[in-house]
């Protein structure tokens, strides 16, 4: 005989809250990114007709301009791309920097319309290659018949510029790609990518280049000067920069000579340039520079080197944002930087609505040569403290509560990434303190890879540090930490090497450890190092370690900040998460009533805190359960969403996991069509948004699995399961409470297809690990232990599971409460049994079971309740069996041969984009030593 089906209680399903909130404020795409800088293009260019038309003439495909610096192939791009431009739409991408090409194709991808979603994604992630598959995928759907001009320019990094030219070729057709580079590309000549030469100028194309910057000249004057620009172009190597800063100069309001003259003192020029070769272009660079600074005031000139130094030492090709160059050195004047930039030396644009000083990589080089480049600066005083001093000290003009910062550390960052690149940053305390704010703000955003590669390298220049910097050390090793721990969430552990979540453990471990040796215990440095601590404890599945210490941390300040400070609160809302996984949502339920209220009061109800707040109560009131728990839920959990949709948008990360947590009470009410649809829409967007192995990705497929497997989808559902517990083994491991759950989930998925002997197996194998980790009085050992007594009963081994059953009960009024959903699930399996060992004792003992079961379940007036509907079926059962009525075993049985045939069809496109293609291959590791049907 078939037994009735066990009821399914909350520790065999996926903690909704382990999928926590996200601290993440979404960055708004670059303004502009990919506009064409036609304003920089001058009103004639020398010597690229030929090379102009042909780029005029490709209609599609990728051209390469390469070529020394300043050999003007930027110039040749925008000039083909406005010629172009009346009926092609042009997008232009800076590509100096890999942050600066995800930012503009980010920008692109936008344009023709790709997911918001997605774009954020590859932001957040700086990930060239999902940007490149935007814009591919997008530009295939896209039905404008438009033809586009994609101009990539400056990629002279050999990685990005390979990987450039090698995607553009899967762009359409009428997608003309351009891209300016200094690297010979690897890839030879195809009917799809050809290479194009962009070499120094002719004498009399670079003469007419000088010759054009000189505003006002007449044609007889222009004869007149024919031949010293001829002579100069030559002296400057024809290089295209040497002769337009040579001509901006000599057009410039501060000139001292003709161009006969300039070319005098060109010819007295030391032939001999001390760290540049002849054959490189900033040794043609260098004169001009050098001519135009002796032609400012001693003052201006000084205060100009000063800007350049600053300048060269940044990122090459990067903006610097003005406030922050001007800000901490009072000589940088506005007019030392007019001076500058009409002379041709700096451009001062407008970037991301900010005024930006950009300066060319090639004058960047000469400038470290340029003469008493060193005399003004202060003795012993590098470059590196120069743009130190400015982003250290600048960038706190900007931290007014009010500003909206991030445009401003945005283009700070790769700045301050070259800065600490170089091995003389190390010991450097601005560099570090600089790299702290940079770190902390694009973890808020959400760029976790890149705030980690920022930290890493900050904490490998700490050594040399002043023993008074001490603390600049802890800081920069606890920002590697949690940026570590942060980029867990968006990347996969590699073989055999030591994941993030480990490494960042013992970053924050190392640094709480010092803190208490070094500081008061009240310090709130020991506090906020424990509290990180707690935090990846709770992360790495020791939750009863992060207890104890986040009880710790939340003692000393709520005594030394007082009970409603924000760091308070924080510990408190972190202590209930951990005491609402461990089964005992009571207690959390309290502690997040009270935060609730701090956090109301100091920030009303719909600030992203407060917001986190109701969304883990709402969770933990349901997780308790109660009279009337899911209509509470489902108020709770539709104001969080209402709120979220029009704080954040649907689809934010904290958004999604409501909206799943919504599905999920749809679920518990029975209605299992309309959670599926809902887990369905909400993993589609979390796939795009968050990208599969996301932590929130996870638990909503996981829930998705389970919700199928009541529907018996089956095969479906153990594909989706084995992909979880694939990811989150190699993350966690798979003893994490998380890979535990998981194990858990493919038990009763086995049980539920009848192979009661392999589910006890699986059943036993996780039963022994939480027993080990948990203890044997923890719920979830106790709900294992419920499992393994199931498939006991289900193989008619009635005796030993009537044993465990009443062991498990007892074991559970003792640790829950005789009212728990678990104790009551477990005496309801309990009465099943005894009814099954058909003995008239234990019949009456099985009666008085049901009636406890009823009575309490009934009090609750929940007519959802699956238990409820199960009792009241056995009791009938039990009632048939006393009537004397033979037919009563094969009345039970019917209900089980009417239960429908599992469906075995798992063609479908969501779970192929979330399964991998080898799944089938993953060794499950409660399997790995279950005797083969052979054995």
């Amino acid at each position: 005989m078939a037994s009735a089906l066990p009821p399914r209680h909350a520790h065999a399903n996926v903690p909704i809250a382990s999928a926590a909130d996200l601290s993440l404020t979404d960055s708004p795409v670059v303004e502009g990114a990919w506009h064409p800088p036609f304003d920089r293009l001058p009103m004639v260019v020398r010597g690229r007709a030929d090379m102009v038309d042909g780029l005029r003439r490709h209609v599609g495909g990728v051209v390469v301009l390469t070529g020394q610096a300043g050999c003007g192939k930027t110039t040749v791009a925008l000039a083909a791309a406005h010629q172009l431009a009346g009926d092609h739409r042009v997008f232009w991408v800076a590509g100096h920097h890999r942050a600066s090409f995800v930012e503009g194709m980010a920008a692109v991808a936008r344009e023709v319309h790709a997911s918001d979603i997605e774009i954020a994604r590859a932001r957040e992630e700086a990930s060239a290659a999902l940007v490149w598959r935007l814009l591919t995928t997008q530009s295939r759907v896209d039905e404008s018949p438009a033809r586009v001009v994609l101009v990539i320019d400056n990629v002279d990094d050999p990685e990005l510029a390979s990987d450039v030219v090698r995607q553009a070729q899967a762009l359409p057709s009428r997608w003309l790609v351009v891209v300016t580079t200094r690297v010979k590309p690897r890839r030879p000549a195809s009917n799809l990518a050809v290479a194009v030469e962009v070499d120094r100028l002719s004498v009399d194309a670079g003469a007419d280049l000088l010759l054009d910057r000189i505003p006002e000249m007449d044609r007889a004057r222009r004869l007149l000067e024919l031949p010293h620009a001829r002579r100069a172009a030559e002296l400057l190597g024809y290089l295209p920069l040497a002769l337009h800063i040579a001509g901006s100069y000599l057009g410039s309001p501060v000139v001292r000579h003709s161009v006969s003259s300039y070319v005098g003192e060109l010819s007295g020029s030391p032939v001999r340039r001390p760290g540049l070769h002849v054959d490189e272009p900033a040794y043609h660079v260098l004169p001009g520079i050098n001519l135009t600074l002796k032609a400012f005031g001693p003052e201006e000139r000084d205060r100009a080197l000063r800007l350049l130094g600053l300048l060269a030492a940044g990122a090459p090709g990067q903006p610097f944002p003005l406030g922050a160059l001007l800000t901490p050195v009072e000589a940088l004047t506005e007019r030392s930087l007019r001076l500058l930039a009409v002379t041709g030396l700096v451009d001062i644009i407008s970037y991301d609505n900010l005024p930006v000083a950009a300066l060319h990589p090639l004058i960047a080089r000469a400038a470290g040569h340029t003469e008493g480049m060193r005399a003004v600066l202060e003795p012993g005083t590098r470059l590196l403290d120069t743009i130190t001093e400015a982003v250290d000290g600048g960038s706190a003009a900007y931290l007014e509560p009010s500003a909206d910062v991030w445009p401003l550390w945005r283009l700070l960052t790769p700045h301050v990434a070259h800065v600490l690149s170089n091995p003389a940053s190390r010991g450097n305390a601005g560099a570090l303190r600089a790299a702290h704010r940079v770190v902390r703000q694009l973890m808020r955003r959400g760029m976790y890879r890149t705030a980690a590669e920022l930290a890493v390298l900050a904490a490998d220049r700490t050594a040399g540090l002043a023993e008074q910097d001490e603390a600049l050390r802890r800081s920069a090793v606890l920002d590697r930490g949690l940026a570590l721990q942060a980029r867990a969430l968006v990347s996969r552990p590699e073989p055999d090497t030591e994941n993030d979540l480990d490494r960042a453990f013992h970053d924050i471990n190392d640094v709480a450890l010092a803190t208490r040796q070094v500081c008061h215990p009240d310090d709130p440095e020991v506090m906020e190092a424990s509290h990180r601590l707690a935090v990846i404890l709770h992360e790495k599945g020791e939750p009863a370690e992060a207890e104890q210490l986040f009880r710790q941390v939340l003692e000393a300040r709520e005594r030394v900040l007082g009970r409603d400070h924000s760091d308070t609160l924080t510990t408190m809302h972190s202590l209930a998460t951990v005491l609402q996984v461990a089964g005992r949502a009571a207690e959390a339920v309290q502690l997040l009533e009270a935060v609730l209220a701090g956090r109301v009061g100091r920030l009303g109800r719909a600030d992203p805190a407060t917001l986190s707040t109701r969304h883990s109560l709402a969770y933990a009131r349901q997780a308790a359960g109660g009279r009337d728990w899911l209509q509470a839920a489902e108020r709770d959990f539709g104001e969080v969403l209402a709120s979220r949709n029009a704080l954040f948008g649907p689809a934010h990360p904290n958004t999604l996991i409501t909206s799943h947590n919504v599905a999920w009470l749809e679920q518990a009410k029975g209605h299992f069509g309309v959670a599926e649809d809902g887990f369905r829409a909400v993993l589609a967007t979390q796939i795009r948004r968050l990208g599969k192995a996301h932590p929130h990705t996870i638990a909503v497929a996981a829930n998705l699995a389970w919700v199928l497997l009541l529907q018996k989808e089956f095969p479906t559902s153990r594909q989706i399961f084995t992909q979880v517990l694939k990811i989150r083994a190699t993350r966690l491991g798979v003893l994490h409470p998380d890979s535990q759950t998981t194990r858990g989930n493919l038990g009763w998925l086995t049980y539920e297809e009848g192979d009661f002997h392999r589910a006890e197996h699986r059943f036993r194998r996780l039963y022994d690990d939480r027993v080990r980790l948990l203890g044997p009085d923890h719920p979830r050992t106790l709900t294992t232990r419920h499992n393994l007594a199931l498939s006991l009963r289900s193989q008619r081994e009635l005796h030993r599971a009537r044993d465990e059953f009443i062991a498990i009960r007892d074991d559970q009024e003792r640790v829950l409460a005789q009212s728990h959903d678990s104790t009551l699930a477990t005496k309801y399996n309990l009465a099943v049994t005894l009814r099954m060992l058909n003995s008239p004792a234990w019949l009456q003992e099985a009666m008085t079971l049901l009636d406890e079961v009823l009575g309490t379940l009934r009090g609750r007036q929940d007519p959802h309740n699956p238990l409820l509907r199960q009792t009241k079926r056995e009791i009938v059962i039990l009632l048939a069996i006393e009537s004397g009525r033979a037919d009563v075993h094969e009345l039970v049985d019917d209900d089980d041969e009417l239960a429908e045939t599992p469906s075995t069809l798992i063609d479908d496109p969501l779970i192929q984009d979330f399964v991998d293609d080898d799944i089938d291959d993953f060794p499950d590791p409660d399997l790995v030593d279950y005797p083969s049907p052979a054995s």
